[in-house]
């Protein structure tokens, strides 16, 4: 565990703020703890005691928490107390994705660099974002949250963030063992979405003895192109 004093945790929960309440920068946090008693409470801050000021809360998390992992250990501390209060079982596991847009501008131009025989859009504003195409899906830079959730009350146990063109197969099983390496779960059974549905996913939870219950894909159908449920055999 990283070693805080009083000022640190303070400077961290006010960043906590943010996400929980979605607010979309430290100096709107800053002010908006300035006027609410609630958000005062949850600091440990009086009427009358006065808030970091929003410089010193970035220049913090910059110089002291950024690169170190404290975040994913509240994150994981606070998972452990819902499980130790019964909230979370660990006994069924479910996992989807969510496409997030990336800090891209859609009027310029990506960059574009040739890797193993592709050409690989590159933003230049958000360059470690990755350009999305799928079917029924928004097309453009997006990053990836690939969520684990508790199925007995819907408590999110991971996060795992990838870039948009990143395929949600691809990280599946390692943040599997990942939650199971860290919370020791009496896992049974796993539903992750269609698009985590591949050969190798299922046969590494045959292997790992855990029933898996996948959403079916389906695919959209190509311009000019018909599938075959939308014919009828006329003998």
């Amino acid at each position: 565990m990283l070693a805080m004093s009083d000022k640190e945790a303070e400077r961290v929960t006010t960043v906590l703020l943010g996400p929980l309440f979605n607010i979309r920068s430290v100096r709107q946090t800053v002010r908006k703890v300035q006027t609410n008693l609630a958000y005062r409470w949850f600091l440990g801050l009086g009427i009358d005691e006065k808030v970091p000021d929003h410089s010193t809360i970035s220049q913090a998390y910059r110089r002291r928490f950024q690169g170190n992992d404290v975040f994913q250990q509240i994150f994981e501390e606070i998972v452990r107390q819902a499980e130790s209060h019964g909230l979370v079982s660990g006994r069924i596991l479910i996992t989807d994705s969510t496409h997030i847009r990336a800090n891209a501008k859609k009027e310029l131009k990506p960059a574009s660099e040739k890797r193993e025989r592709r050409l690989v859009k590159v933003s230049r504003t958000d360059p470690d974002a990755g350009y999305m195409y799928r079917d029924q899906k928004p097309e453009g830079f997006f990053w990836l949250a690939h969520r684990t959730v508790d199925a007995k009350h819907n408590f999110i146990v991971d996060v795992h963030v990838t870039p948009g063109n990143v395929s949600d197969s691809t990280v599946y099983l390692n943040r599997l063992d990942h939650v199971l390496e860290r919370f020791h779960f009496p896992l049974e059974a796993v539903a992750p979405d269609a698009g985590y549905f591949t050969t190798g996913i299922a046969k590494a939870l045959v292997e790992r003895g855990i029933f898996g219950v996948i959403a079916r894909r389906r695919f959209g159908e190509k311009k000019g192109m018909f599938r075959k449920t939308r014919y009828t055999y006329l003998p």
